[in-house]
């Protein structure tokens, strides 16, 4: 009896560790003086056995000056190779979040050229772990960008808006 006691229990804990979950995330708010930026996140998160993170089907979206008469840059990009989440990540603002390079191995346009070899600059995307991981279809929370060299030109970082579908 107690082996298919532990049997049930280990199943009910791999199935509980190892859910993926559809996200859609985008820039929800602009603060007056800085510049405009949109960005849309598309990803299938799944949190695997020993703890760590494993993106898929990843797509994303970017545009600098947005929602004004000129955009210097733009970048829409996608990709179905699967990267997992920067283990060695020590932060000092963002604890507990999991660090992606969302850009990584992702072809794309830039200002609807092609960009074979990605995204002009960098893009981190972090997500809070505690709060993925009770999430169910339909919650919300929040995520953070931290943008590199755009385009040779700007950084900075923004709060997204995430979704659970």
């Amino acid at each position: 009896m107690n082996f298919f006691k532990l049997l049930l229990i280990g199943l009910a804990s791999l199935s509980a560790t190892a859910n993926t979950k559809s996200i859609s995330c985008e820039t929800f708010y602009q603060v007056d003086w800085d510049m405009p930026v949109e960005i849309k996140i598309t990803a299938d998160i799944t949190r695997n056995e020993e703890g760590s993170y494993t993106l898929a089907s990843r797509t994303l979206s970017l545009r600098m000056d947005h929602g004004t008469d000129y955009s210097w840059y733009s970048f829409t990009g996608s990709s179905q190779v699967s990267i997992s989440n920067d283990e060695n990540y020590r932060p000092r603002k963002y604890k507990g979040f999991a660090k992606f390079y969302i850009d990584s191995e992702m072809e794309g346009y830039e200002d609807e050229r092609p960009a074979p070899y990605g995204l002009f600059g960098s893009l981190d995307f972090l997500i809070p772990m505690k709060e993925l991981d009770n999430t169910e279809s339909g919650d919300e929370f929040n995520a953070v960008t931290i943008m590199s060299y755009i385009a040779d030109h700007w950084g900075g970082s923004r709060t997204l808006k995430c979704i659970v579908k």
